[in-house]
């Protein structure tokens, strides 16, 4: 039965991840280096299996240090010299399998797909010198003593190169049924060696101790080394005489070798083991995978972590930046004031004629609760239309400066609390490199991001003063329909052009940047007595007209629609979208981690925790027998 998509893509996710760590140095750290291969390999080797039901040959790794004589006990057990040995340190760098007659390299890992993945089978080479990225298969001609059982030759677990092949090792020794721990009176209590083999046990691999090049009086080392396994396993209870330990001279490949006492109590040893049932293991690797599964993934996590708090930062400083623009640009109230004036003045326009105030009311409230800022700017727009009132195109830069005064500085205020939020997380005793890699990230981009950001609010308030004087031509048009507003509205401005406030305020007015439309300027803003006494005057026009009633109101969507929008496109395309292109580019600096592992990343132990659920059931266990039958 073939593994699904979705545990597939898991053993992908782990592959991924192993290389996020490799370019991020993680695996410099050496346990965690071993933790995190043995434990990949248990999900792929042995969980992935129990689960889909799959079935494999027995077989049996030979484990030790660097020159122990791993490759000879490896032709002792298979009784004639078909693994390559050699006096030279480190001498085998691929694990070599070594399968009887009935097997090929087809059927090498039973019914099984994922076993060495990554890694390429070739035939066996003796003097080879790749480094772990293959793995050897070889046919034995004729009957062995081992029977149908695989041999595994690995290479050593303890030199200073052994981390580039550690990995061949972990995978033949997680495909095993037993490990034969190689050891000598110098490599006896080896931490690597010692840790590795602790591990397995762990799991339900059942080790096998030869002491090799052994004399009478290492006696009390054969003692250590089954105290030691114990003492570094940390699951599995089990006690010394669980720990059979064979005794060998120091022998070379020969015939004496092959049929020393100790190698063929040992072989013995090795076969009745196989020939029992396979233990269940579930229990046991299930406790290890939930111990060690957060060990492995937390450096990840952490910068997963990390990453997700700049950018939930960086939305929540661009929402309150949103909210902040809108309250102050474009519903300051602080701003209302000639709204105030405008509904004093209507009322007193009403009092003569009773008929038709709610009405008048009810508009001048929906005009109100427009965004201030620009309805007075269309109320403007529309006196200027109708009085027909063409200037030379003038940039008012004082009006524009005034005019996007709040959203820099709600972006100023964004780009603060940004700051304090990098220098807070780097301060902390604990503290992510992410943070680091943040900071040195936006101080390059700073200066660029702030420009483009600059250059789009100008064209923001461009296209505002755009739609602005599209709503003042679409109330001047239907005032075109009311002669008595159109005259109202003349004598409005020939009051404030003839009267000796409009000269001593020295009114103009101005073409708007891409339009035929003008507005006033001058040397006011929105609270002046000018506006103050002229506005007001101006918008009872536009009310009391009957033509214009009924688009006060579509006018009032229009506007709030084009400025919340426009504001938000602005805030998020210029603004957001750069702070979080700061903490992509932050993940690349530090090496590893894509945004396109990100999401996978972020589930992966929920994932394989969801795999694990049916295994604590019995009911749901499955069991093969060494004869290659199951039982559930």
């Amino acid at each position: 039965m073939a593994i699904t998509e979705q545990q597939r893509r898991i053993l992908e996710d782990m592959a991924a991840l192993a290389e996020v760590y490799r370019e991020s140095h993680e695996f410099d750290q050496h346990e965690f280096h071993r933790t995190f291969l043995i434990t990949e390999a248990l999900v792929r080797n042995q969980l992935m299996p129990m689960l889909v039901r799959a079935k494999r040959p027995p077989a049996v790794t030979v484990i030790g240090g660097t020159n122990v004589g791993k490759s000879t006990i490896a032709n002792a057990l298979l009784g004639a010299p078909v693994a390559s040995s050699d006096t030279k340190a480190a001498h085998t760098r691929n694990a070599a399998a070594f399968i009887p007659p009935s097997l090929d390299a087809d059927t090498l890992f039973g019914d099984y797909e994922c076993a060495f993945a990554g890694s390429e089978q070739t035939a066996y080479q003796a003097t080879d010198q790749h480094g772990g990225h293959q793995y050897y298969v070889e046919p034995i001609r004729g009957d062995t003593p081992l029977g149908e059982t695989i041999l595994w030759d690995t290479p050593d677990v303890d030199s200073t190169l052994s981390q580039d092949y550690l990995h061949a090792v972990i995978e033949a020794a997680t495909l095993s049924d037993v490990v034969v721990l190689v050891t000598t009176a110098q490599k006896y209590a080896d931490d690597r060696v010692v840790r590795l083999v602790a591990m397995l046990m762990d799991v339900g691999v059942q080790p096998v101790v030869c002491f090799n090049q052994h004399k009478p009086d290492y006696e009390a080392l054969v003692q250590q080394v089954r105290d030691t396994l114990i003492t570094a396993m940390r699951f599995q209870p089990m006690a010394a005489t669980d720990i059979p330990v064979y005794r060998l001279p120091y022998l070379t490949n020969s015939d004496e070798l092959y049929s020393y006492p100790s190698v063929l109590a040992m072989r013995n040893d090795i076969l009745n083991r196989l020939s029992q049932p396979r233990p269940d293991n579930t229990e046991c690797l299930v406790t290890y995978l939930h111990q060690h599964l957060h060990e492995i993934l937390t450096p990840m996590l952490a910068r997963v972590e990390a990453f997700d708090a700049w950018n939930s930062a960086v939305h929540s400083a661009s929402e309150t930046m949103y909210a902040d623009y809108e309250t102050n640009y474009i519903n300051n109230p602080d701003k209302y004031d000639a709204f105030k004036e405008a509904n004093t003045y209507m009322l007193h326009i009403v009092t003569a004629n009773m008929q038709g105030m709610q009405g008048l009311l009810q508009r001048a409230r929906q005009l109100s609760s427009t965004p201030t800022k620009f309805i007075q700017q269309v109320t403007q727009a529309t006196f200027v239309r109708a009085n027909n009132m063409m200037n030379p195109a003038l940039d008012n830069k004082a009006k524009r400066s005034n005019d996007l005064q709040a959203i820099r500085a709600a972006n100023v205020q964004l780009n603060d609390s940004l700051t304090e939020l990098i220098n807070t997380n780097r301060q902390r005793a604990n503290s992510h490199a992410f943070w680091d890699a943040v900071e040195r990230v936006w101080l390059t981009e700073q200066e660029s991001v702030l420009q483009k950001f600059e250059d789009a609010t100008l064209s923001h308030w461009q296209a505002s003063q755009v739609q602005i004087a599209q709503s003042a031509e679409r109330i001047y048009h239907e005032l075109e329909k009311d002669p008595r507003a159109i005259q109202r509205l003349k004598d409005i401005a020939s009051w404030i052009n003839g009267g000796a406030l409009g000269g001593q305020l020295g009114l103009i007015f101005i073409h708007i940047p891409g339009t035929e439309f003008l507005t006033i300027a001058g040397p006011f803003d929105m609270v002046d007595p000018l506006f103050t006494l002229a506005t007001p005057r101006i918008m009872a026009v536009i009310l009391e007209s009957t033509t214009t009633r009924s688009i006060i109101k579509p006018i009032q969507v229009d506007l709030q629609g084009f400025f919340k929008h426009s504001a938000r496109q602005l805030i998020q395309d210029y603004c957001e979208k750069p702070l979080l292109d700061v903490g992509v580019m932050a993940l690349e600096q530090l090496g590893g981690l894509r945004l396109k592992h990100y999401d996978s990343m972020k589930t992966l132990h929920q994932r394989i925790k969801r795999l694990l659920e049916p295994l604590t059931s019995d009911s749901d266990r499955f069991v093969e027998t060494r004869d290659g039958n199951a039982h559930v």
